[in-house]
């Protein structure tokens, strides 16, 4: 998310005239207010803007993020950012056309979390609910639930139901468990 609202900052201050390595500075200021000042891209921007004093190129130290940060999206923005300034195109535009594209990839796992989400509280209630239907029977008609324990066939039937159950949960478990 950080990461994103970084390159966000940085596609309006190259729309607006600024090139990528006078925006450092200004992204930031931005990411102080949006993060606060020991956030993790805060830190990366500081480290660019230290080594662009030095007058580093931009480049490799994009390549070094994505490298320590293991994320896809630094990596393939690394990439393209790499790629534009060298064949000198049209930094803000491609750069651009890159971050829509990384937003549409972020709102796409947002939803999908969202989702995920609300199907492991379902999950959650679901695992709890045959726990409340024994207890309620068990007020209401005694008789019947000693009858499942005290039995022979109850009993069975009981281990039975026990063994679906945990089956059921240990499968619930999985299907909730999907990576992004």
């Amino acid at each position: 998310m950080q990461f994103r609202d970084g390159i966000l900052v940085m596609t309006s201050l190259l729309s607006a005239g600024y090139s990528p390595e006078n925006a450092v500075e200004k992204i930031i200021m931005e990411l102080e207010l949006l993060w606060g000042e020991d956030a993790d891209m805060v830190l990366e921007f500081r480290k660019m803007n230290n080594e662009l004093s030095l007058n580093r190129p931009i480049e490799p130290m994009w390549y070094d993020f994505a490298q320590r940060s293991g994320l896809e999206e630094v990596e393939n923005f690394a990439e393209v950012f790499s790629v534009v300034k060298r064949s000198g195109g049209n930094v803000s535009t491609i750069i651009q056309w890159a971050v829509q594209r990384l937003n549409q990839r972020f709102q796409a796992e947002e939803q999908i979390q969202t989702m995920l989400a609300s199907r492991r509280y379902e999950q959650k209630v679901m695992n709890v609910i045959p726990i409340f239907i024994l207890f309620y029977i068990n007020l209401s008609s005694p008789e019947m639930v000693s009858a499942m324990y005290t039995t022979i066939p109850g009993k069975m039937i009981m281990t039975i139901c026990l063994g679906v159950y945990i089956l059921a949960y240990i499968l619930a478990k999985k299907i909730i468990e999907i990576e992004v």
